[in-house]
């Protein structure tokens, strides 16, 4: 619990030094409807600082249509809280599948790519540049 005068783990210290990106962009899976146990104790580590205020952040929604809603009503609430400057219209939706991931770990569905390196762009380059944010077409999701 921050300020309970218990000693920084390394992890924590680690954080602290890289809150110091001039901009926060989040990717992270849905977990039992919400976000994993390890990014929420990570938020909660940055509501006791003023790490995030005024910081441009957005996140990039990987699940499905259908899906992620609550991990997006997570960070979106503990960002607006904190005071992180977000911008709506640099969180895309943009679902990875398994198939999607190479044999590296890496992404290979071009859509990804081109829409994760648009929300990317427009996070770094500020609000005035979100018009060139360009969301690729939804992709199918058979049963």
């Amino acid at each position: 619990v921050p300020g309970d005068g218990v000693p920084e783990s390394a992890a924590v210290r680690e954080l602290r030094v890289e809150s110091r990106a001039d901009a926060v962009l989040f990717c992270t899976p849905e977990y039992a409807g919400n976000c994993p146990g390890s990014l929420k104790n990570l938020l909660g580590w940055m509501v006791g600082t003023a790490d995030l205020h005024g910081k441009p952040a957005a996140w990039i929604t990987i699940a499905p249509p259908g899906r992620g809603d609550g991990a997006v009503a997570t960070l979106a609430g503990v960002l607006t809280y904190v005071g992180a400057d977000v911008d709506p219209a640099l969180c895309p939706r943009l679902p990875v599948l398994s198939d999607d991931i190479g044999a590296d770990g890496l992404v290979t569905n071009e859509s990804f790519r081109t829409g994760a390196r648009a929300a990317l762009t427009g996070l770094v380059f500020g609000p005035h540049n979100t018009a060139m944010i360009e969301v690729p077409e939804e992709r199918s999701f058979g049963a």
